[in-house]
């Protein structure tokens, strides 16, 4: 048996030479945890050839090796390339500024007789200048284009004096406005307790709710509202005595024209046909003329006395002093006085 123990002997050498290598043979690294080594090209060759129950123990190592060799760690993130990666933007609800926005501030005053007497509008500060009949008194109306961004127009509608026409030009200048239209309104002096049902309607379709019913005489009313939609404003005073001052937000930009806007008279004039309390002028004047009285209230077929319209103006003591007549009808300290003809001393003068 001797070839037998010599064949023994040959790998028993073979396996002492590769357990002293520490099986870098196979995995290319040893158990210490150093970088792999190239395999020389001999010791390949002869790790190639190798065969059957040697074979099987190096692939075992090389497994064992394999699984308590630790992972290699990944390097940490770059936390400088995070930082500068761009966020996706942010929605606050900061307040905006309404010019930037499209918007404009609109103000509205008005004042009855007894509360001041004026109907003002203003955009952004600027006043928006409004010449018309019997100065502006009665209903005056501004309207705002919101596509075009301009004031359309400009208008007083004096119904105190006027209810027939006033009321039939503004209701038809309401009713023909397209939907979203902004409307401005203001009472001057009186005019709105003469309105009638349908320039009540009118209004109320701006977005109105105080006109449930008509104004009194010499109130104070002022809208910001908007065809088809809600008011955007709108205030009325509770004392005669009382002006009314609102603003409202128009969801435009728009600014008030540099001209005035010119309203012509209305048809019927601007004669009141009703006097304060519902009585009518000319029942009033006829009433008159059958009792002896003019227009100018003298009786009719007398000469007016004093200053305009037959007001009489009162002397003061020193004039009475001066017209009472001495004897013999002369008239002292009265220049151009003369004496009475037929007087005793026979002076005509």
């Amino acid at each position: 048996m001797p070839h037998a123990s010599l064949m023994d002997r040959r790998l028993s050498s073979q396996r002492t030479t590769f357990k002293k290598m520490d099986a870098c043979v196979w995995c290319f690294g040893c158990f210490c945890g150093s970088e792999a080594q190239p395999l020389p090209v001999g010791l390949g060759s002869a790790a190639a050839a190798l065969t059957g129950e040697a074979a099987q123990a190096a692939a075992a190592v090389a497994a064992a090796v394999a699984a308590q060799t630790p992972a290699k760690q990944q390097p940490p993130p770059d936390i400088k390339s995070a930082a500068a990666a761009p966020r996706p933007p942010v929605l606050t609800a900061e307040p905006v500024d309404p010019v930037a926005a499209g918007t404009t501030l609109a103000l509205v005053k008005s004042a009855g007789f007894q509360a001041g007497n004026f109907a003002e509008f203003y955009l952004d500060g600027k006043k928006i200048m409004i010449s018309g009949p019997a100065s502006n008194r009665g209903v005056n109306v501004v309207i705002i284009d919101p596509q075009t961004k301009r004031v359309v127009s400009g208008k007083c509608y004096d119904t105190w004096a006027n209810p027939t026409d006033g009321n039939r030009l503004l209701a038809s200048e309401i009713n023909q406005l397209p939907d979203g239209h902004v409307v401005m309104v203001a009472l001057k002096d009186s005019g709105m307790e003469n309105l009638d049902p349908g320039t009540l309607a009118a209004l109320r379709s701006l977005g109105a709710t105080m006109l449930t019913e008509k104004l009194r005489e010499r109130d104070s009313y002022a809208l910001v509202g908007v065809k088809g939609g809600a008011a955007l404003a709108e205030g009325r005073p509770q004392r005669l005595s009382d002006s009314v001052e609102i603003e409202g937000t128009l969801p435009c930009a728009v600014s008030a024209p540099n001209f005035p806007f010119s309203m012509a008279a209305l048809p019927g004039g601007h004669e009141p046909k009703k006097l304060p309390g519902g009585q009518d002028v000319k029942a009033v004047l006829a009433q008159g003329e059958k009792m002896g009285f003019s227009v100018d209230g003298m009786k009719a077929g007398s000469q007016p006395k004093g200053g305009a319209g037959g007001f009489q103006q009162q002397p003061t003591p020193v004039q009475q002093q001066q017209q009472q007549r001495a004897p013999g009808g002369f008239q002292p300290g009265l220049a151009g006085s003369v004496r009475p003809q037929g007087s005793p001393a026979g002076i005509t003068g």
